[in-house]
């Protein structure tokens, strides 16, 4: 399974930004992101800062604590069904594993920085 492919980040990216244009309010992709980045922020207290100092690995935790402002996947089912859809899409074999949450969190987490330097989001 490999998710370094540019075709796989491109379908983990599109996901990115379509859970994170649901807000009405913004009118750019970079505003949305700017948003979720400014609740991760102050989620990520001293306290948290403590507890996870590495910032990728802090990011995917903020994920799982379903914030406003960030919808995605959140079921092992729904996450199961979004892996594979990508995987399907790039041509690669999808094999499933108890780690489904952690892989699609990273993946997540990993395109999202990515994305705030694409937009020039200070993350």
């Amino acid at each position: 399974m490999r998710t370094t492919k540019k075709e796989f980040k491109v379908l983990v990216q599109n996901h990115i930004l379509m859970e994170v244009a649901y807000n009405d309010e913004t009118d750019t992709h970079g505003e949305d992101l700017q948003n979720v980045v400014d609740g991760f922020l102050n989620w990520y207290s001293p306290y948290e800062q403590k507890q996870i100092p590495n910032k990728h690995n802090a990011f995917m935790d903020y994920c799982m604590g379903l914030p406003s402002n960030f919808n995605i996947k959140f079921t092992d089912y729904d996450i199961s069904l979004q892996l594979k859809e990508w995987f399907n899409k790039c041509s690669e074999e999808y094999k499933p594993s108890k780690n489904e949450a952690k892989l699609y969190l990273h993946l997540v987490a990993r395109e999202f920085t990515n994305l705030c330097k694409a937009y020039n989001v200070k993350f």
